[in-house]
């Protein structure tokens, strides 16, 4: 699935997103679709509270793994650990430092995001 189209989910500090059914807070996240096809697999990649809030700076610390995350995320895409057998609209999730994770059954913070379009990270053997 290289060919095709990446919607990213940018996370800022003050704008987390919430898991509905979990402690989770999404950190950065893609909704991936491949050219011709009218599925998508969306990537989550979440943190915990008690990962800042232990903090003597909690929007630093957030800062640090909102970077993390995105790393994870790209490092993701780059080695095609999003591609999945599952039919139909899938969603996926993954702690800040690539664990694969059971992803929320309900909302996972998307309308906080800033989305914006972009490109597959450049391939990267496994």
């Amino acid at each position: 699935m290289r060919d095709g189209s990446v919607e990213y989910f940018d996370f800022a500090p003050d704008r987390l997103g919430r898991w509905q059914d979990a402690a989770a807070w999404t950190l950065a996240a893609a909704r991936v679709r491949a050219s011709g096809e009218a599925r998508s697999v969306t990537v989550l990649i979440c943190g915990y509270p008690e990962q800042w809030t232990a903090s003597e700076d909690r929007r630093a610390a957030q800062e640090d793994l909102i970077a993390r995350a995105r790393q994870t995320l790209a490092d993701i895409l780059a080695r095609g650990r999003y591609q999945v057998d599952e039919a139909g609209d899938v969603t996926i999730a993954f702690l800040v430092y690539g664990f694969r994770v059971a992803p929320p059954r309900g909302r996972w913070g998307e309308n906080t995001a800033t989305h914006r379009r972009g490109a597959f990270p450049a391939p990267v053997s496994s």
